[in-house]
């Protein structure tokens, strides 16, 4: 394995390939027996190589966008990409969340040129493209990020109903994540896997909605569920900030009572969302 100054000198040196070559370089290439090619078509060819081996595992990570793009659309605006920042960053986390901020910077009619999908009413190309980059983001960390480790449901169970569990704060896995949304996550996730063929981008008929990307231990996949906006806000709050006390008071505000947020939060313990239920402080372990 190749230390982190090895790999960084080897993305400076590509670096410096790209932009101008130095005459006393070419002339140290020797084209192998039978190839037609000078020099100059060695060093493309090489290079070439050495942007599919740093762009590659993007391909994987960016399923909706390539839903979205095509193949050769996404290829294209990976190699785009790449040439604005070839190899750096190195690894495949850190280059995807570069690339979601590369197009990002992108106008509709650059991102509108290599889509495949129409566009509904009143969405424009970049919103679309990056709806779906940070999409696909989310569904990297869900699936990276490390879990946290749980006692178990049935020693949640027993702890919620002991005689101090109100003042318990509520923790989601690291990898949950709550996005807010005018676009139909659930029926997106259902045309990049190939469930539901789909034209056009979906979007929600009245105003954005909250959804939850939550990994599923058991099954190595991640799920999308739509949230209420009652479920949404309870959620968002269940960080590890705000104990169930807090959190049955905030909802107060709302019209519901101390049971029915507290039956709430029981269902997203046995959902498996709700994996730890804090009663100490632990700093340094977010």
């Amino acid at each position: 394995m190749k230390s982190q100054q090895l790999l960084h000198l080897q993305q400076e040196f590509l670096k410096s390939l790209h932009s101008a070559p130095t005459p006393w370089l070419l002339d140290q290439i020797t084209p192998a027996d039978g190839f037609s090619g000078n020099s100059d078509e060695v060093l493309r060819l090489y290079l070439e190589r050495a942007m599919v081996r740093t762009v590659d595992p993007l391909v994987g990570i960016f399923r909706c966008c390539r839903w979205l793009f095509g193949d050769d659309g996404l290829h294209a605006l990976l190699k785009r990409f790449y040439n604005s920042c070839p190899g750096e960053p190195i690894a495949a986390q850190p280059l995807a969340y570069a690339f979601i901020g590369f197009l990002g910077d992108l106008n509709s009619t650059e991102l509108a040129a290599h889509m495949v999908r129409a566009m509904p009413p009143g969405i424009e190309p970049y919103q679309a493209a990056l709806e779906l980059a940070l999409l696909d983001g989310r569904r990297l960390w869900a699936q990276l990020a490390p879990r946290r480790v749980s006692p178990g449901l049935k020693a949640m169970l027993h702890r919620f109903h002991e005689r101090h569990h109100r003042w318990a704060r509520p923790r989601l896995d690291r990898g949950s994540r709550l996005a807010l949304s005018r676009f139909d996550l659930l029926q997106i996730e259902e045309a990049v896997m190939q469930l539901r063929e789909l034209t056009q981008l979906p979007v929600l008929d009245d105003v954005p909605a909250w959804f939850l990307l939550h990994f599923l231990p058991g099954a190595g996949s991640i799920e999308i569920q739509r949230l209420s906006p009652e479920d949404a806000r309870l959620l968002s709050g269940c960080d590890g900030t705000m104990t169930i006390t807090a959190l049955c008071h905030q909802e107060s505000f709302f019209g519901a009572s101390t049971a029915d947020t507290e039956a709430r939060i029981v269902h997203w313990i046995e959902s498996g969302v709700i994996v730890d239920l804090q009663t100490e402080l632990t700093l340094g372990k977010a």
